[in-house]
């Protein structure tokens, strides 16, 4: 027998935190969306000080079909064919809990865009990628 979940991301500043400007990842599992909950109010911490989290789905789009992302879009993106994705990659920035760990505002890049903090911003980031390889989204496009 298996059980249906659903499980949504969000990110957003804790409702019950000390410090309640800091961003966080939280969770919800529920077995189904009519249910009432919302990620946002019922939701549970995972990471504090995610700040951005991004998905972007590898596309397999040449005549050979090897398996092997071609491109890596967003889902609203025009061009989305969720038949011929063949990998998954996540983006995830993290700041530090506390302000002023450094001594000056650090500049940081993030998805090929460069950010210079301004001088009160004194958070240490750091990004975190991995691409992940659906072995069934590689053999679809490949038959």
């Amino acid at each position: 027998m298996t059980r249906d979940q659903t499980r949504c991301l969000f990110l957003k500043s804790p409702v019950n935190s000390t410090n309640p400007s800091t961003p966080t990842l939280r969770r919800l599992t529920y077995p189904n969306q009519s249910a009432g909950l919302t990620c946002a109010v019922d939701g549970v911490d995972l990471i504090e000080g995610a700040e951005n989290m991004q998905i972007l789905f590898g596309l397999d789009l040449d005549a050979a079909k090897d398996g092997v992302a071609d491109v890596y879009l967003e889902a609203d993106h025009t061009a989305m064919d969720m038949d011929k994705v063949v990998s998954i990659r996540i983006s995830l920035l993290l700041r530090s809990i506390n302000n002023n760990v450094t001594e000056d505002p650090q500049p940081f890049t993030y998805m090929g865009t460069t950010t210079t903090t301004p001088t009160t911003d004194r958070f240490l980031r750091r990004v975190f990628n991995a691409t992940i390889s659906l072995r069934n989204g590689a053999l679809v496009s490949a038959s």
